[in-house]
C-alpha cells in the first residue's frame, strides 16, 4: 500500500476523504466520523508498506487524513457549546475587528471549534481567511455585517466556513458574564483607579480589614477620616 494507491481507490469510489494508518491500511468516505480528532502531526510518522519514505498515518490510532476540497461544500457552523454565530463581518490588517490573535500549535490545522476553544471566557472570536483565529470582549466600530465574503474552507475541515478574504466568521458566547465595573465614586471618595500592592510593602499602611462580605462602600466607612481607601483580593 502507498498514499497514491489508496489516493486511486478513494477516487474510484467517489469519495471525498481517504485516510492511511498502520503502514498502509486505507479507508475512505465521504464524511468524518465525530469521534475522530485532530491530533499532532508528529503521531502520524509511520512508513507506508509499499514506500517506506512515505507517511502512513500512526501505529495507535492516528490515521494520515486527506480530503478533496473540490468535493465539499464548506458551511457556516451556527453554533458550538456556548457559542452561537452572528455572521460574516467585515475585517482589516490595519484595523482589526477583534483585538487578540490565536496562534494554533504547529502540527494543527485551524477549525472553527479549535477557535471557539481557545477563546473560552471571552465574549466574541471569529475565524478568517481559512486558518486565522480572534478572540476579544469588544467588536470594533469598524466591523459590519456582510452578504458574502465569507467562503473560505478552514484548513483543518474543509467542512467549515472559515471567513475569507478580509471578513471573519464571527462568534458570540452566550456564557459570557461581563466583568464587575469599577464604581467612579463612594461618599466623598473618588476611584484614582488600580495600583500595584505587596504583602511585604503595603500601599496603604494605616489600617486595615478582611470580610467575605466585603464591599467598596463597607471599605470606605471603615477608612473614616482616612484620604484613602482601597480595596483587594476580592475581600
Amino acid at each position: 500500500m502507498t498514499v497514491e494507491l489508496c489516493a486511486q481507490k478513494a477516487a474510484a469510489a467517489g469519495a471525498t476523504y481517504f485516510g492511511v494508518e498502520y503502514y498502509g491500511e486505507c479507508y475512505w468516505g465521504n464524511s468524518i466520523n465525530s469521534a475522530s480528532t485532530q491530533q499532532n502531526a508528529n503521531l502520524c510518522t509511520s512508513y507506508c508498506a509499499g514506500n517506506n519514505r512515505q507517511a502512513c498515518g500512526g501505529l495507535t490510532g492516528q490515521l494520515g487524513l486527506y480530503v478533496n476540497p473540490s468535493n465539499v461544500v464548506p458551511k457556516e457552523v451556527g453554533s458550538y457549546k456556548t457559542w452561537v454565530t452572528q455572521g460574516c463581518y467585515s475585517d482589516s490588517a490595519d484595523a482589526r475587528s477583534l483585538p487578540n490573535t490565536y496562534n494554533v500549535p504547529s502540527g494543527t490545522a485551524t477549525t472553527v471549534e479549535i477557535c471557539l476553544d481557545a477563546a473560552a471566557g471571552f465574549k466574541y472570536a471569529a475565524v478568517e481567511y481559512g486558518k486565522e483565529c480572534y478572540y476579544g470582549n469588544y467588536l470594533s466600530p469598524s466591523a459590519s455585517k456582510q452578504d458574502s465574503g465569507c467562503n473560505m474552507q478552514c484548513a483543518g475541515s474543509p467542512s467549515e466556513l472559515c471567513g475569507g478574504g478580509n471578513r471573519i466568521n464571527l462568534y458570540q458566547n452566550n456564557a459570557y458574564s461581563q466583568p464587575a465595573s469599577e464604581k467612579p465614586s463612594v461618599g466623598s471618595f473618588s476611584s484614582i483607579g488600580c495600583y500595584s500592592d505587596s504583602g511585604s510593602a503595603r500601599a496603604l499602611t494605616a489600617g486595615s480589614s478582611t470580610s467575605d462580605s466585603m464591599t467598596v462602600e463597607q471599605c470606605v466607612k471603615l477608612a473614616g477620616s482616612h484620604k484613602y481607601a482601597a480595596v483587594e483580593y476580592a475581600k
